[in-house]
């Protein structure tokens, strides 16, 4: 409504007074803009993100999570079997690792 009130208040001369065309677009844009920017503030919406705590997790595990990153790197440049079938054991290995640790932690905090 304050947007179509400002607008019905708007001189409109400056558009219409040129026969450039250009020139009356530019015009016009510039005072529908200034209208509709005073009417609709944007407003900044901070959203919360809850995250779990990711205090259970050791420096081993991350230690383990960078070399997994590495050797990853390493299993996309090489078409070697063995580098690839190293990494897919590694991975196993972390992630029965991680399963347990959570099962572990959630016994004793089910917040977690």
């Amino acid at each position: 409504m304050e947007f179509k009130y400002l607008l019905s208040w708007e001189l409109w001369e400056d558009v219409l007074s040129t026969s450039d065309v250009n020139i009356m677009f530019i015009n016009f844009l510039n005072t529908y803009l200034r209208c509709f920017f005073s009417s609709f503030v944007k407003k900044k919406n901070v959203l919360k993100q809850t995250r779990p705590s990711n205090g259970w997790i050791s420096n081993g595990i991350k230690v383990s999570c960078r070399r997994m990153k590495e050797l990853n790197e390493i299993r996309r440049s090489s078409n070697d079997l063995a580098i690839k079938l190293h990494y897919k054991n590694y991975c196993t290995i972390l992630t029965k690792v991680i399963r347990n640790i959570k099962k572990i932690i959630l016994q004793h905090d089910p917040q977690i």
